[in-house]
This record gives structure tokens, C-alpha cells and sequence, in this order.
């Protein structure tokens, strides 16, 4: 059976989140909701309303990859508002809140990037879940 607006977003709100990293992925995950509902004339007011499968390229919304998604605007465009979701206080401190690029390599568009494709895992099992009947 499909699943409600109301019972994905409790899914996706319900999984725990410890790391800083994690609360930027449900985050991000929760606004990949809110954008696909948009797309569908749809709200988290329509608790009831069920929605069918999805797949990732549903949340994509015509973007190839999810470089090109947060390219396109579609997420956070400064490395200083990405840096403040995904990094810990130390993170934030040594990069200078994203002024300085993370230190594993990379950039801040890339980890978000990565956030984004864990987010739409998220989001694609809280949608497409069917309880075993």
C-alpha cells in the first residue's frame, strides 16, 4: 500500500540523527520532500494524500547528478551555509566557516554533493517502503 505524505515525513523525521553530518543529510532530505511534493502541486498539509513509487531521478527534477542539482540552485550555493549544515564546531572553526575548503580534499559543493544522494536515499525508502502484509 501506498504510503501518506503525513507517514513519510514521520519516517523520515523519526531516524536518528547524532552526528552533525546526519542532521545536514535529514535536512537536506527533508527539503528534497518538500521540493517533490512542490513538483506535484503538493504540501506537507496534505497529510493524507498518498503518494506512489519514486525513484531518484524523480527528485533529481531533470538534473543528471547531484553536482549539477546543487549547480543548478537548488540547494545551498555557499560554501559558507554548507559548511554551517554539514560540519562540526571544529569543521566550522578550522575552515573558517567554509571560507577555507574541508580538509579531506574536495570542495564543499562536492560533500554536499554526496549529503544530497544519502538525503534522496532517505527520502526514495520512506516513500517507496511497503509493510509486508
Amino acid at each position: 500500500m501506498q504510503r501518506t505524505v503525513g507517514e513519510i515525513y514521520n519516517a523520515i523525521h523519526t531516524i536518528s540523527a547524532r552526528t552533525c553530518w546526519e542532521k545536514g543529510v535529514i535536512r537536506y532530505a527533508d527539503e528534497l520532500l518538500k521540493a517533490y511534493l512542490a513538483s506535484k502541486d503538493l504540501s506537507l498539509k496534505d497529510i493524507h494524500v498518498r503518494i506512489g513509487k519514486i525513484s531518484e531521478a524523480d527528485l533529481l527534477r531533470g538534473a543528471e547528478s547531484w553536482q549539477q542539482y546543487s549547480a543548478m540552485g537548488r540547494a545551498l550555493i555557499w560554501d559558507r551555509d554548507i559548511c554551517l549544515r554539514l560540519g562540526t564546531k571544529y569543521q566550522i572553526q578550522k575552515t573558517e566557516r567554509g571560507q577555507k575548503q574541508p580538509s579531506r580534499g574536495g570542495t564543499w559543493a562536492e560533500l554536499q554533493a554526496k549529503a544530497l544522494g544519502e538525503a534522496a536515499q532517505i527520502v526514495v525508502a520512506a516513500v517507496n517502503w511497503r509493510a509486508d502484509g
